[in-house]
């Protein structure tokens, strides 16, 4: 879902993902997991840039019925395309030009290694990968949270 929010002279447009179908105790507990990872991540500055800019909490007030999470859109109001990596890895068809499939898992495996590094253990579902329209590889953002997980020792 995109949820488009006018703030000064221009329009913002922001991607929501809602947790759904378990008990609204144990959804809001998702939300909040998901959203406190973002926050986390965002304070490791070799992980910043692969987090959206925008990550926030949504809990079930007036208007919303389910918790969820707002987060920047990635498709900058239709410019790209965004698959998520899960989908990416598990996919017959490719969504990419194959010569783009080396830019994705070195990309992937980069990112990977810089969360190794800091303590954070991010798999493949964790990405979701942004892509122009003619299928050309952009960049690869840690946006799907079920897949981090911080390695505290």
């Amino acid at each position: 879902h995109l949820l488009e929010r006018e703030r000064g002279k221009r329009s913002m447009r922001f991607a929501v993902k809602r947790y759904l179908g378990r008990s609204l105790a144990a959804n809001l507990h998702r939300a909040q997991r998901d959203y406190s990872l973002a926050r986390l991540l965002r304070q490791i500055p070799d992980l910043r840039e692969y987090v959206p800019r925008t990550v926030r909490l949504l809990v079930p007030e007036k208007g919303i019925r389910a918790p969820g999470i707002l987060i920047s859109d990635l498709t900058e109001n239709g410019r790209y395309f965004v698959v998520s990596g899960g989908l990416f890895t598990t996919s017959l068809e490719m969504p990419i030009k194959k010569g783009e499939l080396d830019a994705v898992v070195n990309e992937i495996k980069r990112i990977r290694d810089i969360g190794k590094n800091n303590g954070v253990t991010l798999l493949w579902d964790a990405f979701l990968l942004q892509f122009t329209p003619e299928r050309k590889f952009v960049k690869a953002w840690i946006g799907d949270f079920g897949g981090v997980n911080f390695d505290f020792k």
